[in-house]
């Protein structure tokens, strides 16, 4: 006897074509499920830190009290051979309202020199913020030399002219760009950061359900 061919392509339904394909689309290795998920979070992350870090850009500005005989005031750290961009007293804190104008590109590292008078609770502050290299003269002796990698310090100092009154000076140096800025600019920014990096993950993850 001879063996009987069915021919079922008549029977070949749309439903079968469907049930087909979703096989086929659920068969896709996890590895590229994981590869489009993960693609908005990294470009997220790239973006996050571009606008944490900024590019290549310092601070340059002074507070108001600075500004007479800048370059040859002997308050403050030597030798200066530049003014900043700006002087204004938001540069004691609010850094972030000045912003653009007074942004510099910087090929070393950003610095911050603050002292603070402490008169009984009464606080007298004068601030500089810059490029090292481009505000001091870098070649002279008596300039600091820029260290090697990120370094603060802070000093405490009783002054005997005034009773119960403190002088207290930091100064630093860092190597991260706007890294001279205010400590609530940097955090502000990340946690802005951290959201938008949260926000494409959890859209990503969406679109793939």
């Amino acid at each position: 006897m001879k063996p009987r061919y069915v021919d079922f392509s008549h029977n070949y339904s749309p439903n079968v074509q469907v049930l087909r394909r979703k096989q086929q689309e659920e068969s896709i290795p996890s590895v590229v499920i994981w590869m489009k998920i993960s693609l908005p979070l990294i470009i997220g992350i790239d973006l996050c830190v571009t606008f944490v870090m900024g590019k290549g850009k310092c601070f340059s500005c002074a507070s108001t009290n600075m500004q007479y005989n800048f370059l040859t005031k002997q308050r403050g750290p030597q030798v200066r051979i530049a003014e900043p961009l700006i002087f204004d007293n938001f540069c004691n804190k609010d850094t972030w309202i000045l912003k653009k104008k007074a942004l510099v590109e910087c090929d070393g590292q950003c610095f911050k020199w603050q002292q603070i008078v402490n008169n009984s609770g009464d606080f007298s502050l004068m601030t500089l913020r810059s490029c090292y290299g481009r505000m001091f003269d870098k070649n002279n002796p008596a300039t600091r030399p820029e260290p090697d990698h990120g370094l603060c310090e802070t000093k405490e100092t009783q002054l005997s002219c005034l009773a119960d009154a403190e002088l207290i000076q930091s100064v630093c140096w860092c190597d991260d760009d706007e890294c001279n800025s205010t400590s609530r600019l940097m955090h502000s920014r990340l946690i802005i950061c951290l959201l938008l990096t949260v926000v494409l993950f959890a859209h990503s993850v969406a679109i793939q359900r």
